[in-house]
């Protein structure tokens, strides 16, 4: 369940995408390796139990099935010109991860971007506007998992 909520989130961004054009989902495994995926706007992406099914084309003879709990966290870019991406192409990190304290961001540039904690149901806890080396308290958040948004990265997020 608590998965589940995090991909509606996901979701909700790939939604966001998908209208403009194609989309590339890139999913990052706990093990560091990573895959990439090119959605039509035909395709689409479900959840169910503990997986995220993606149809790259629509068709349901053509299904990947990836294990939530594998994932580390999962990206969606457009292949379209008509929305503006990030001029870097870093990809966001925080750390420490698991934290305490506090998190500190790495990889979004030195312009300011919404930096977004969300609980496992998908409530908006927490957004500040952040830069690289920028600095997030979470002492104040009970131990458990979040997802932290920056741009259109979702990163998952262990509270000691």
């Amino acid at each position: 369940m608590k998965h589940h909520n995090f991909f509606i989130l996901a979701f909700l961004l790939l939604a966001a995408y998908i209208c403009q054009g194609q989309v590339v989902v890139t999913a990052y495994n706990h093990d560091n390796t990573t895959s990439t995926y090119h959605i039509s706007p035909s395709g689409n992406i479900n959840f169910t139990n503990n997986q995220m099914i993606i149809s790259e084309d629509g068709l349901s003879t053509s299904l990947i099935t990836l294990d939530v709990d594998q994932l580390k966290k999962v990206t969606f870019s457009n292949q379209s010109n008509t929305i503006i991406t990030p001029s870097s192409t870093a990809v966001p990190m925080l750390y420490p991860n698991p934290a305490m304290c506090y998190i500190t961001l790495q990889g979004i540039g030195s312009t300011p971007t919404p930096v977004t904690i969300y609980s496992v149901s998908g409530k908006q806890l927490r957004q500040q506007l952040c830069q690289d080396g920028s600095t997030i308290d979470v002492s104040t958040l009970p131990s458990g998992l979040y997802f932290v948004r920056i741009c259109n990265h979702i990163i998952k997020l262990a509270i000691k």
